[in-house]
């Protein structure tokens, strides 16, 4: 049986520690990457927009940045939309109409059809985690 001498158990743990840093490093380096892009692709609400919002969100298990935009009107039309920070353009989801829903309402999240605001949501945290 192989006994381990202390010296080597301290090196096996010094480069288990070196290995953790380096993933947790190029980590934050790819979330810093996505938010730069974000920031770069981020649409422009429209003149008269009382509410802005734009988040983005690194989805490490699809190497995935998406954004989320959210903007309101003074007449409570909203819109809000994920897409890929990378394919700006490609919505994968899309709410827009009155907050409450409602006809002409435009509802849909990762080729699912929702009815209302809240269930959007809901689809939106499922399928990319904001």
């Amino acid at each position: 049986m192989y006994k381990m001498r202390p010296r080597n158990v301290v090196l096996c743990f010094a480069i288990a520690f070196l290995l953790a840093t380096a993933a947790h490093c190029q980590s934050l380096k790819t979330q810093k990457a996505c938010y730069d892009q974000a920031l770069k692709v981020a649409e422009t609400p429209p003149s008269g927009a009382i509410v802005k919002v734009m988040a983005n969100h690194y989805d490490a298990r699809s190497k995935t940045c998406w954004v989320k935009q959210f903007w309101q009107l003074n007449d409570m039309t909203v819109n809000e939309s994920v897409y890929n920070a990378f394919e700006p353009g490609v919505f994968e989801a899309e709410y827009g109409g009155i907050v409450w829903g409602g006809p002409g309402t435009l509802c849909f999240v990762h080729n699912v059809l929702c009815n209302n605001m809240v269930e959007f949501e809901r689809l939106a945290v499922k399928y990319y985690g904001f």
